[in-house]
């Protein structure tokens, strides 16, 4: 019976282990990607001599994804602007947990 008990208790704390191991990389490959996804924003409007709207860069974007971009200063020859991302992060398991996020960058 001990060891029963003793399995069953190992058992659940392995459960909880992957599931929180699972969780930790999720997060950090959806990061990742909000990261690889704002810089190809970036590229994007440097590419295009900043003629690019916002409503195209956030045709392509996952659901709670969106770009927002401020002028920041503009020299006849010289734009800056400030380009950030906020993204949501979720968890797969369970579904129901949810985390907002941005990244904010530059476009030169």
């Amino acid at each position: 019976m001990k060891t029963t008990i003793e399995h069953t208790a190992t058992m659940i704390v392995m459960f909880i282990l992957v599931f929180l191991f699972t969780s930790i990389m999720t997060i950090g490959l959806q990061i990742l990607d909000a990261r690889l996804i704002h810089t190809s924003g970036i590229e994007r409007l440097q590419s295009s001599y900043y003629n690019v709207s916002i409503d195209e860069l956030n045709e392509e974007l996952k659901e709670g994804w969106y770009f927002e971009i401020k002028e920041l200063s503009s020299i006849n020859t010289r734009k800056d602007y400030e380009v950030a991302l906020n993204y949501r992060i979720e968890i797969p398991l369970f579904n129901a947990t949810s985390f907002k996020g941005r990244i904010v960058g530059y476009a030169r």
